[in-house]
């Protein structure tokens, strides 16, 4: 009797081929971020776990990328965090995905639909 082999567990940051033309160029975005995280005066390190985190990566999964203890990747993580005035990993996200979306009107905050008024 042959029995069902388990499906190996497929991560969520495994790069996925798309077609070049398929993307718009990531390059201007790419450099407003290193713009920004110079700004914030980061080590290279914490550089590279910003960008990292930015990507959506778990600090156990950084660890191992980056070949260091998942502890040194929390207190990087951390010192950037303090750096740049932010709460945590999702504020680092937000912060750049605002300028990439622009502001918000009134009325998407509020929820209503947009007026058709002059």
């Amino acid at each position: 009797m042959n029995a069902a082999k388990p499906l190996a567990r497929a991560t969520s940051h495994a790069p996925v081929p798309v077609a070049r033309s398929a993307v718009p160029s990531a390059q201007p975005a790419r450099l407003a971020i290193d713009d920004q995280l110079e700004r914030w005066h980061l080590s290279a390190a914490e550089k590279e776990v910003a960008l990292l985190l930015l990507k959506g990566l778990e600090h156990k999964e950084i660890a191992q990328l980056r070949e260091v203890a998942e502890t040194t990747v929390r207190q990087q993580a951390r010192s950037l965090y303090r750096k740049a005035g932010l709460a945590g990993r999702h504020e680092l996200a937000a912060f750049f995905l605002e300028d990439l979306l622009g502001p918000r009107t009134h009325e998407a905050r509020a929820g209503a639909a947009p007026s058709s008024a002059p």
